[in-house]
């Protein structure tokens, strides 16, 4: 698509340095530099990187990441096969990027679950978009209005780069492991950007090809990535403008065909994400929201302004997954609704009174606001993520720089910023302890927005996970407080009281869950467990068939369904539902578990076999799996066998019955005589 625009014409046409454009300088860092010089930088900041997120490689998976990563059945792959990588792609839970979705399904191939492989991934994407952001302001501070004003524009480009990349507000970007989304959207963009100043600058025509042709995928792949990239055309030209065209608003005039064509890629883009029907599907996404597009707009205004406040002072103790932001209801309700409004209309005037004195400073303000009109504009997402600064950052940086303009050099500034980096760092660091686990993390939250519910619910999900009920229930309860009518809070509920054993009072919650949402399909599977957990199976089939009439891709209710037919005594059918899971996710080890046993119970001990043993290849540490077998080779008299899986079950904690272990006894004793 950015084709249309960076075609042949270009050269003769809006992109064609005039006269009065710049000398053609050295493409990476400007004059006489030699390779050494290029590669310190980066590599100091890759190592200041790495350092500064030296603590996150064994933070664990958080909120976004199940859904997207470990329950996406479609990024498991055990094959490197183009139909598998297509479906990664193209079947997961947003198909708008695939990009990343391969990335995640390539760490799964390579590393399974283990967060280390898809924490180094992160990182090292955010280094390199360090470095790529370094040689593209090298370059820029020696271009057209900026050239000769900034002479120590290595260290300043360093500098910069620097601090963006430990900058703490980067850390729900690159800790939070789903949101490579957004760090390589990021990346590409800024790929995209460095490749289209390549070849503006670039001297053989083969050269400008190349450059131009990368910077066309770059921009592919940014958009492959993450929607907000559909900005990145508007960033080209707006780079243009500033550093090629030298503000000079007559190459609109006369170039007007290219203005428009960039527009119209623009809107193209646009289309094919949100599609024809633009305005209703806008519309339609108010509708999961308890705000209005009106209100959203409005406190939109109060949001940008907040995030220049996290980038000037991104203390730890303010940084925080899950704001409880106010919303405002009119440009009076609250009053500081219209001085963000005044504020904003000032920061765009000070922008266009910038443009001439300090072009630097200009551009930085449009890049900040031009990097934040997807994600905060009419569009109904929620009200404040940080990791929708992850570009806008380098906006105000370089308006940072630009205002200070000639004093960007000597050693009084330079140790100035290398104090800023190392408190930066240091913040970073502190900041992602709290990423370490869902109970630090949501801890974290509760006590930044304790009267918002989401947090508590997430809190109590921690506390479930490590056994503590009665907090957990605590937890769920206090959220309903704050929110009555939360389906997943009454879900959660009852999940903590199944763990106690309070069936009656889970299939209560499960009951009130599924009054407010009834196409909760979780909700179906866990009240029909609770009714088998008490017997009632025909209340359990009932609630799984109506799980897999909202869900038919919902492997667990087949697995479940299997398992209430086996309880009734009904094995083909039982077999039948549990192939079915396995049909949907080949790794589903509880589902072998209970396919064999299934076999076993219609005496077809191999078909039984072969299912637990492909359990224990996928988990290699499943107990259960290790105690069945060594059931089943008891049954089949190949004591040998039986004894050494249950030693294994029994290494692994599993219960095995001290009958059964002297029954295995003796007949290993017998077998021996």
């Amino acid at each position: 698509m950015l084709a249309l625009s960076l075609s042949k014409e270009m050269k003769r046409t809006f992109f064609q340095i005039q006269p009065s454009q710049p000398r053609l300088a050295p493409i990476v860092i400007g004059v006489k530099t030699s390779r050494r010089s290029r590669l310190l930088p980066a590599l100091l900041i890759l190592v200041i990187c790495f350092l500064a997120y030296s603590n996150t490689f064994e933070a664990s998976f958080h909120f976004d990441d199940e859904p997207n990563i470990v329950e996406n059945h479609y990024l498991h792959l055990k094959e490197l096969s183009l139909s598998k990588l297509l479906a990664a792609a193209t079947k997961s839970r947003n198909s708008n990027r695939p990009i990343s979705y391969l990335s995640f399904a390539l760490n799964y191939y390579f590393g399974g679950l283990n967060v280390f492989g898809y924490h180094l991934v992160n990182l090292l994407i955010h280094a390199l978009a360090g470095i790529i952001l370094y040689f593209l302001l090298v370059t820029t501070l020696d271009l057209g209005p900026l050239e000769g004003k900034y002479e120590g524009r290595e260290w300043l480009a360093l500098f910069i780069a620097l601090l963006w990349v430990v900058h703490p507000v980067q850390t729900q970007s690159v800790t939070y492991i789903v949101q490579r989304m957004n760090s390589m959207a990021g990346m590409f963009c800024l790929l995209s950007l460095y490749l289209y100043v390549r070849g503006r600058l670039g001297g053989m025509r083969s050269v400008k090809g190349w450059c131009y042709s990368g910077c066309v995928a770059a921009g592919v792949l940014a958009l492959g990535s993450k929607e907000n990239a559909g900005v990145l055309p508007l960033m080209l030209v707006l780079y243009e403008f500033y550093f090629f065209q030298r503000l000079d608003f007559r190459v609109i005039r006369r170039r007007w065909p290219w203005v428009i064509s960039v527009l119209v890629i623009f809107l193209i883009i646009a289309l094919v994400y949100l599609g024809p029907h633009f305005i209703r599907g806008v519309l339609a996404g108010y509708q999961i929201r308890d705000f209005t597009l009106g209100e959203r707009l409005l406190t939109q205004l109060r949001v940008v302004m907040y995030y220049l406040s996290l980038l000037a002072f991104p203390l730890p103790s303010r940084l925080n997954l899950d704001y409880d932001f106010s919303v405002s209801h009119s440009l009076f309700n609250p009053t500081s609704t219209l001085f963000c409004l005044l504020g904003l209309i000032g920061l765009v005037g000070l922008g266009v009174y910038l443009s001439r004195r300090k072009p630097l400073a200009s551009f930085g303000i449009f890049w900040f606001l031009g990097n934040l009109v997807v994600e905060s504009s009419v569009i109904g997402l929620e009200m404040v993520f940080e990791h929708r600064l992850y570009l806008p950052l380098l906006g105000f940086l370089l308006f940072f720089v630009g205002i200070v303009g000639r004093e960007g050099r000597g050693r009084g500034f330079i140790y100035g910023a290398f104090t800023v980096i190392l408190i930066f760092s240091i913040w970073t660091f502190q900041r992602n302890i709290v990423w370490n686990d869902d109970f630090t993390l949501w801890s974290d939250c509760v006590k930044k927005s304790p009267n918002k519910a989401r947090p508590r619910n997430n809190l109590g999900i921690a506390y479930r996970g490590k056994g503590m009920y009665d907090e957990a229930i605590r937890e769920y309860q206090q959220a309903l407080k704050l929110e009555p009518d939360n389906a997943e809070s009454f879900y959660n509920l009852g999940n903590a009281y199944s763990n106690k054993g309070m069936y009656d009072e889970a299939i209560r919650e499960y009951q009130q869950a599924l009054r407010l949402k009834p196409d909760f399909a979780e909700a179906h599977v866990n009240l029909g467990i609770a009714y088998a957990k008490k017997g009632m199976y025909d209340g359990a089939i009932r609630e799984y068939q109506q799980a897999l009439e909202i869900k038919p891709d919902f492997a667990e209710a087949y697995m479940d369904l299997g398992i209430a037919y086996d309880n009734r005594g009904m094995y083909d059918e039982a077999i039948r539902e549990h192939q079915k899971a396995l049909e949907i996710k080949p790794d589903f080890a509880e589902a072998h578990l209970n396919l064999g046993a299934a076999y076993a119970k219609k005496g077809m001990y191999d078909e039984a076999i072969r299912e637990y043993q492909q359990a224990l290849e996928i988990r290699p540490d499943f107990a259960e799996a290790h105690y069945k077998l060594g059931v089943l080779y008891y049954h089949r008299k190949q004591y040998n066998l039986s004894g050494r899986y249950i030693k294994n079950a029994e290494k692994l904690g599993y219960p095995v019955p001290l009958a059964f272990r002297e029954m295995l006894q003796k007949a290993s004793k017998g077998l021996n005589k």
